[in-house]
């Protein structure tokens, strides 16, 4: 088994949990365990496989932290742990891991705010999938340097504080969404600012900014300002 690269589990009535010593397959590069009835906590020695590029455990039954170890996997590029029952904060170590391309954790019970630093740095990220969760705080800045970003979900958690400008620059955003939150917005006489910053995203293609603080007296303004946009109530797409 040492020298597998690809590992598939996709029999959906695949129970247990994940074997501590899952890093004795030191030359897997994907490993697909989703959909299936799993359960136990994440093993910290999966941060010692270092060759793996896909990680797949979503819709499972896991629960527990998100060991920090995780963040050891440097050649990662998927990591898709949603629709579970994990808790507790994500570890710092996750936004440091550059070559990740998709970070899915929605639907647990995650919580705490998001880790915030000016040294995190996701350069390569698509696809942010954090809604559903039990998030606070505020949206840190350093996600509008995530210059590849093409899907933004934070939407049903408890978000609060403004909602930063500087996320109009990224260029590549197709979906935002932050529904259902806390988060307030500036305005700049009649406009709403993060509607104005958005303005700079030519491919922004669905937005939903709905169930907000801010959101009340502006439902005219998001409802017939800005023709180019569709508004959806953001599902979570996969």
């Amino acid at each position: 088994m040492q020298r597998a690269s690809h590992l598939v589990v996709v029999i959906q009535s695949f129970s247990g949990s994940i074997p501590q010593d899952i890093d004795s397959l030191q030359k897997l590069q994907k490993l697909y365990l989703g959909a299936n009835n799993l359960t136990g906590t994440i093993p910290r020695t999966i941060g010692n496989m270092s060759s793996l590029h896909e990680l797949d455990i979503g819709s499972n039954h896991v629960e527990g932290h998100i060991p920090s170890e995780i963040g050891n996997l440097v050649n990662l590029r998927v990591m898709s742990l949603g629709d579970n029952l994990l808790t507790g904060e994500v570890p710092q170590e996750v936004f440091n891991i550059s070559s990740l391309q998709v970070l899915a954790l929605m639907h647990n019970s995650l919580s705490g705010s998001l880790p915030s630093g000016s040294d995190l740095s996701l350069p390569n990220l698509e696809l942010l999938y954090l809604g559903s969760n039990g998030f606070g705080g505020n949206i840190p800045q350093y996600f509008s340097n995530f210059s590849n970003l093409v899907l933004f979900d934070v939407g049903n958690n408890q978000l609060s504080g403004p909602i930063p400008r500087s996320l109009g620059n990224l260029k590549s955003l197709r979906i935002f969404g932050i529904s259902t939150n806390q988060l307030t917005g500036e305005t700049y006489g009649s406009e709403l600012g993060i509607l104005s910053a958005l303005s700079n995203c030519p491919s922004l293609h669905f937005l939903a900014l709905q169930y907000n603080p801010f959101a009340a007296p502006y439902q005219n303004l998001l409802k017939t300002s800005l023709v180019p946009y569709k508004f959806y109530t953001l599902a979570i797409v996969k």
